[in-house]
């Protein structure tokens, strides 16, 4: 399967492809494993006899393991090639994760989490709501470019206080995550199926005062240090966000749906700009809907968020931001 994410090859340059990787294998033998991955809709092949293609699906690229070394050397290769998007990633993403991808008990930590918040009078669980935004404000805003500290964003939305040397707008986004979450609490039950109404009032609170146009965008994007190549035609935008939407309703557990989001929105870039904070702020909205922990991703260094999105976008790898959000749940272990 690595070899064909690569390329399509014939039965006979496959045998020897792993040849040169040392497994010596009979023609048989790679049939009867192509017969194999097709029945489990992993691989396709098309064409007859010696010139007979195989490659993979899409469904195939999302079930590959690759460590984190393969993967970044994947992406620091300057002559890959360009990845379009897939049409149905949507569709076969929601089929990978409602598998289940989370290795730890998922029901102990909600549980753990909701005592923990029932141990908590008023006063200090509005204390610690307080401190879980201004986290996820100051991170999800680092990730965009934001240069805001911690501290710096904490008194912001406690004291409303601009930090020196500091944009405007850099304030305004941050400020905005708060108006933001302020909406997915006040609505918190309806998240548990999303909708477009939802996801587009979301982007809006996000950009508003950022001179970013609300709505689906009617351009070309580029992604930056990618070779990714999202759709640029206003029609199919349209129809591949309903999939979106569809695609994450699809998926049962929550923790897996709120990953579907992440990924998904961001793969759409239905958005000229805010793509990722609106994919962030609705795997929360899904995540608070069920009562399950939100997701921070204080310890989360904004680098590596952003390698995780190109190595979904470029490779359908899920790999590296289920571990980020898997990272994001263990601090709920210990509660």
């Amino acid at each position: 399967m690595n070899i064909l994410f690569s390329h399509p090859a014939s039965t006979s340059k496959l045998q020897e492809l792993m040849a040169d990787i040392g497994f010596d294998l009979s023609d048989d033998t790679i049939q009867r494993d192509i017969k194999s991955l097709t029945l489990i809709e992993l691989v396709q092949s098309d064409g007859a006899g010696p010139s007979r293609q195989h490659a993979i699906t899409t469904f195939g690229r999302l079930w590959i393991e690759r460590s984190p070394d393969v993967i970044d050397a994947y992406l620091r290769d300057g002559s890959r090639q360009l990845a379009r998007y897939l049409v149905d990633i949507p569709e076969m993403t929601a089929r990978r994760l409602d598998e289940g991808v989370f290795g730890h008990d998922e029901d102990a930590i909600v549980t753990k989490y909701q005592k923990f918040l029932e141990s908590l009078d008023v006063t200090l669980l509005a204390r610690w709501r307080q401190k879980w935004l201004i986290e996820f404000a100051w991170k999800s805003s680092s990730i965009e470019g934001n240069t805001y500290s911690e501290l710096e964003t904490e008194t912001l939305l406690l004291d409303k206080i601009e930090a020196t040397g500091k944009t405007h707008q850099e304030a305004v986004m941050i400020v905005n995550h708060q108006k933001a979450y302020d909406y997915i609490l006040e609505n918190t039950d309806s998240f548990k199926t999303i909708s477009r109404a939802q996801i587009l009032t979301i982007h809006e609170i996000l950009v508003t005062g950022l001179d970013v146009s609300f709505g689906l965008r009617t351009a070309a994007v580029r992604i930056s240090g990618s070779k990714y190549v999202p759709l640029s035609h206003n029609t199919q935008i349209d129809e591949n966000f309903d999939k979106v939407i569809f695609a994450v309703n699809s998926i049962k557990k929550p923790l897996d749906k709120a990953l579907a989001a992440i990924l998904l929105v961001s793969y759409l870039q239905p958005f000229a700009d805010g793509n990722k904070r609106t994919a962030r702020v609705l795997a929360n909205a899904i995540l608070e809907s069920y009562n399950y922990p939100p997701i921070t991703l204080g310890s989360i260094e904004p680098t590596r968020y952003r390698r995780a999105c190109i190595a979904f976008y470029e490779m359908a790898d899920i790999s590296l931001m289920t571990q980020i959000v898997a990272d994001s749940y263990e601090l709920f272990i210990e509660l």
